[in-house]
């Protein structure tokens, strides 16, 4: 798991997923990328959601 950890925030998946399947990691990086960009999406969307929520309560 300590691949895992390596990378950023955007990318701990990733470094999960290339630990699993280095080959794809390698011959797909827009695959990468693509999914590197979806999971810093979705971790932006989740931390505003959790700041609205704190607002209101």
């Amino acid at each position: 798991m300590a691949g895992a950890f390596t990378f950023p925030l955007g990318g701990k998946l990733i470094g999960i997923i290339s630990m699993f399947y280095p080959t794809t990691a390698a011959w797909n990086p827009t695959i990468t990328i693509a999914t590197a960009l979806a999971v810093s999406y979705l971790e932006e969307k989740s931390n505003e959601t959790e700041m609205r929520l704190r607002q209101m309560s």
